[in-house]
């Protein structure tokens, strides 16, 4: 991957003193601010001809006046859990890695996971990519939770709260996130996991190839080890009916994520053998299984679960996988380390490429049509709009094709005309506060916003948690 290296001015001697800002040594993380005069005299922010008037042009906020506490640093205020970035990093220089590793436990409940599969807004925002290139945050994150010398940090005491627990529905990332939280706070907590094991999309969506299971299970038994109590083959509905759940508990976060993948809507689909759906698929390689996938696989898609998939169906034994992505390669949601991984290990990736129609032949898949497409300008929210170009339809044969265009909640384990609201794309309406339209329930992560990274889907728990313990209170209050 090319450095996003820019051109700066050289470094010169400031009007009073010489630049504090060493380009080999420095990363740029802004602690130094405290004590630059480009923070007390407003026109050094502003120099043409050194690196900290450069810096503070283009990537710092606006001056601070002197004495008053600076903004967080932008690699912090990037990260969905508002994680002190800055602070773990200055204890790992120092030497102090057992600090570092309190300071990321306070407020990231699945470290270890993050240290493997985080999306890494942090380091996009990091100021040393006007140096050259972005500081490893994820990597140092997966140090301190795999480096042997670190002695683990214990978790805080379990919960010392009294009533009725409060019960989250389902164990992956923002149900875990959730727990977490409130478990932090005293609360008793239980979680309803519908699978045998916990972990949601942690331990059935994405491979162990990216995502170690004892990753997985280190978290979860450090949540565990603070009262939370995690009940697996457990699912919400029938016999444990969401109205006995509320009854039962103090409050009730549903957390199930989007379990059911979306359909590709094209032309022969429908029961053919040699078309599977990415999710079930990945779930069954989690689980051990290899499925004959034959010779050829086309995937169908461009985030994250079509890379696994395309990755897992060589893995499986296919010997040619392709995945057909109708946008173009800068386009694709999946990160740019995630796609060079899968383009190193033999995945082709045919961008602008728009499905029209799955081929086959006596009841089995033998290929997909496409047409091409061409990009249009960017909308405001920065995506580009496709379009097709008319006369351009080709095939190309195929042995399987796995469907990994996107996923939505499951949620038929609702009553139905249960008084939740949704959204049409099967989403659970939620307010501000993710609070739903049932008094005590909310609603946290992908069920709520559709898929998303692991971390905005933990920060999406954090602040389910915060709503409840928020809820209960006033409750508590006013009685």
């Amino acid at each position: 991957m090319k450095s996003k290296t820019k051109e700066l001015p050289p470094m010169v001697a400031g009007r009073t003193h010489r630049p504090v800002i060493d380009p080999l040594q420095c990363g740029i993380c802004s602690v130094c601010r405290r004590g630059c005069p480009g923070e007390v005299l407003r026109e050094y922010s502003h120099e043409e001809d050194s690196l900290r008037g450069e810096i503070y042009r283009n990537r710092m906020p606006g001056s601070v006046p002197f004495g008053e506490d600076l903004p967080p640093a932008p690699c912090q205020e990037a990260c969905p859990l508002g994680q002190d970035v800055r602070g773990y990093i200055e204890r790992i220089a120092a030497g102090k890695p057992e600090e570092a590793l309190a300071i990321v436990r306070e407020s990231n409940p699945l470290p270890s996971v993050c240290g493997f599969i985080c999306s890494r807004p942090c380091e996009e925002a990091c100021l040393r990519e006007w140096i050259d290139d972005p500081l490893s945050i994820r990597t140092l994150k997966r140090y301190l939770m795999e480096h042997p010398s670190i002695e683990k940090s214990a978790p805080p005491s379990p919960s010392t709260r009294m009533g009725r627990p409060i019960s989250i529905i389902g164990s992956g990332p923002a149900g875990l996130a959730a727990a977490h939280s409130l478990a932090r706070m005293g609360y008793g907590i239980r979680i309803f996991e519908a699978q045998p094991r916990p972990g949601g999309m942690l331990t059935m969506g994405i491979p162990p190839f990216r995502l170690p299971q004892r990753a997985v299970e280190e978290d979860i038994g450090f949540i565990e080890a603070m009262g939370v109590e995690i009940k697996t083959n457990c699912p919400i509905g029938g016999g444990n009916s969401l109205n006995s759940l509320i009854a039962d508990s103090e409050a009730v976060i549903i957390a199930v994520g989007t379990q059911r993948s979306l359909r590709l809507g094209v032309e022969g689909e429908d029961s053919l053998e040699g078309y599977f759906e990415c999710l079930s698929l990945l779930r069954q390689f989690s689980e051990g299984h290899s499925v004959d996938l034959g010779e050829r696989v086309i995937v169908v898609g461009g985030g994250y679960a079509a890379l696994d998939a395309a990755r897992t169906a060589l893995r499986m034994g296919s010997g040619k996988v392709t995945i057909m992505y109708r946008r173009a390669l800068e386009d694709m949601p999946a990160g740019r380390g995630e796609v060079e991984e899968a383009l190193a290990e033999g995945v082709e990736v045919r961008v602008q490429s728009l499905p029209t129609a799955i081929l086959s032949r006596r009841g089995r898949v033998s290929g997909l049509r496409c047409t091409r497409t061409k990009m249009g300008r960017r909308d405001k929210g920065g995506r580009r709009p496709f379009m097709v170009i008319e006369g351009t339809e080709f095939e190309v044969e195929a042995d399987s094709i796995i469907a990994a265009v996107g996923q939505e909640p499951e949620l038929s384990w609702l009553p139905e005309n249960y008084p939740l609201g949704r959204t049409r794309r099967n989403a659970l309406t939620v307010n501000e506060k993710l609070a739903t339209s049932v008094e005590g329930v909310f609603a946290a992560g992908d069920v709520v916003t559709g898929p998303s990274s692991v971390v905005e889907a933990m920060a999406s728990g954090k602040r389910a948690a915060q709503s409840v313990h928020q809820f209960l209170s006033i409750r508590e209050g006013s009685r």
